[in-house]
């Protein structure tokens, strides 16, 4: 029957190829592509027909680590095109998934996309390959990297060319982003910049980028030192959490070179003393490990260099030859020093001594040291002292300055402090005065010669008593310091307040007066006994008798102030003429 066999009472059977079956992404990605390919099979059909796609979840959940597709048409195809794609949105969910395998790396997420035929459709699908595995790997950041020096320790000789270090970078997958590491040299033995350059250096791993090459410059010092080996730290660090650092450390050894000498010899001590007045220094040398039986002798140089004294105005240069060998373990020289008679500013000076070896012409430093020189001793010593031996006050004075002062014409330029402390007599402290105690006075200098202090006395109100005092005294550690006047004794005298002072005040001369009314005036004193040291007060006011105010005389009511010192006052009274008898 005809029917039978039309296109559209049959549906033709379809196979859908997926050009890929398997997807892998991540979540950075955005999005996947998957394409379908249909290969036509059974009865052809000329019209034009689409598909459907869905997604299901697995590990992958929708709609947190992708966006679910459900019944999406794809298409149409038709004989010419045969080849259809869609995407899939991948969800960065800014969360780095804990489920790790057994090496410790993210597990990745799968879900599954599935082409189908649509209800109803003339074409039937069928195949293995209509159904697509997409794998999300974890964001670029949650991938954890391994970054490690290749080696633990290095070893370099002070000539060498700078020495090699390489950065190894280790992923379980490829690597989509930048990895920013900082590498820096951390001393130990070595001295940085003298032995090798120190750096820090931040450096960029760019996107799957397996090796760092990175070189450490080695310097050489020229100085054989009292190791003969010295070390060093290279160290990495990230801020990124998930890079770890493996080994983050590596060791430096740096050998010194020749030519330095078997066996260490050292200058007996770091710096030598002498001065001017003595007139020579004594330096030794010797082995500070002791060389084997079987040593050879060998020489090493002693010479001598400025620092802030002059060769031939502050000493005498010297370069001479030292043996040392298995029986000649220790060597000391005499240096002589000059007496220049220059008070310096810093009171001493200093030159250096090196200890240096030869071989095939070139020189190394085996040990240094120095020779300081103290000046003669009229310059180093700084005479001091109380400007005074005694001051006097009384209690209601409220307290006394005491001032010290440098007594030498010539001072070195350097700043020192004294010490000042009291101790009682008859005064006692906190009661008539503030004790003191190793209070610091200064500081002294050459701009700076002179220093005060001001100490407390106290009024305790009680009159006629004896007088007290109290010793102030000078003190310093310094024994570059002559405190010639050392001790300043206080008196606090009770008779110098006013409410302890008898006082005698009056009229000067006869305490009666006759003037004639045409004298137009007269002069009145007053004096006060004794002189005192405060400010004193006296009221002078007239009072009628038979004259009267006004008419017979100018009245007066007047305020007498008495200096300290100050024992007389006078006062003009003013006649008037009333012209009646």
């Amino acid at each position: 029957h005809p029917e039978l066999f039309s296109p559209s009472s049959h549906p033709a059977s379809v196979e859908v190829g997926l050009e890929q079956q398997s997807f892998t992404t991540y979540e950075g990605a955005g999005s996947t592509e998957v394409c379908v390919r249909i290969e036509r099979g059974g009865f052809p059909t000329t019209q034009p027909f689409s598909l459907l796609v869905s997604t299901q979840d697995a590990s992958a959940t929708a709609p947190s680590d992708y966006l679910a597709l459900s019944d999406v048409i794809i298409g149409p195809f038709t004989a010419s095109n045969t080849v259809q794609c869609f995407s899939v949105t991948i969800v960065r969910d800014a969360v780095c998934e804990g489920e790790v395998d057994e090496e410790g790396y993210p597990r990745p997420e799968v879900f599954s996309a599935i082409v189908r035929s649509e209800e109803g459709s003339s074409v039937e699908v069928r195949g293995s390959s209509s159904v697509a595995t997409i794998t999300i790997e974890e964001a670029a950041e949650c991938i954890p990297v391994v970054v490690g020096f290749d080696q633990v320790s290095y070893t370099a000789r002070e000539t060498d060319e700078p020495l090699g270090v390489v950065v190894n970078v280790s992923s379980p997958v490829v690597l989509r982003r930048n990895v920013t590491i900082t590498v820096q040299t951390v001393p130990g033995t070595a001295t940085p910049n003298v032995d090798y350059l120190a750096s820090s250096l931040t450096v960029q791993l760019s996107n799957n980028q397996r090796t760092l090459p990175l070189s450490l410059l080695i310097a050489d010092d020229g100085i054989c030192d009292s190791s003969p080996r010295e070390t060093l730290q290279i160290r990495l660090s990230s801020s990124d959490p998930n890079v770890t650092l493996s080994p983050g450390v590596a060791s430096v050894t740096i050998l010194d070179s020749p030519p330095c000498v078997p066996g260490t010899v050292r200058f007996q001590q770091t710096s030598f003393v002498s001065s001017e007045e003595v007139g020579w220094a004594v330096v030794c040398a010797s082995f500070s490990s002791p060389p084997s039986s079987s040593s050879s002798s060998f020489s090493l140089t002693l010479s001598t260099y400025d620092i802030t004294a002059r060769a031939g105005e502050d000493y005498v240069s010297v370069s001479r030859d030292l043996s040392f060998g298995p029986n000649v373990t220790q060597q000391c020289q005499l240096l002589l020093l000059v007496q220049d008679s220059r008070c310096e500013a810093t009171m001493t000076e200093s030159f250096g001594l090196k200890l240096t070896s030869t071989e095939n012409g070139r020189t190394a430093i085996q040990d240094s040291a120095s020779v300081v020189i103290y000046d003669s001793p009229e310059c180093i010593t700084v005479r001091t002292g109380f400007e005074e031996v005694v001051y006097a006050l009384g209690e209601s004075s409220g307290s006394v300055v005491v001032c010290a002062e440098i007594l030498s014409p010539a001072v070195a330029e350097r700043e020192f402090f004294l010490l000042l402390s009291s101790s009682n007599r008859d005064a006692v402290a906190g009661e008539d005065y503030t004790g003191l105690q190793d209070v610091p006075l200064g500081p002294f200098s050459l701009s700076q010669r002179r220093n005060c202090l001001s100490v407390s006395v106290t009024d305790d109100g009680i009159c006629e008593e004896p007088e007290e005092s109290f010793v102030l005294s000078l003190t310093t550690d310094d024994e570059f310091i002559d405190i010639s006047r050392d001790s300043v004794t206080v008196y606090i005298e009770d008779g110098l307040e006013i409410e302890c002072v008898q006082v005698s005040c009056g009229f000067e001369g006869s305490t009666s007066y006759i003037v004639q009314e045409t004298s137009g005036e007269f002069e009145l004193c007053v004096g006060v006994y004794p002189a005192l040291r405060f400010n004193f007060t006296v009221n002078l006011t007239t009072v009628d008798g038979s004259a009267t105010s006004g008419s017979d005389y100018a009245p007066v009511s007047e305020m007498l102030e008495f200096a300290p010192g100050v024992q007389r006052h006078c006062v003009s009274i003013t006649i008037l003429n009333d012209q009646e008898s």
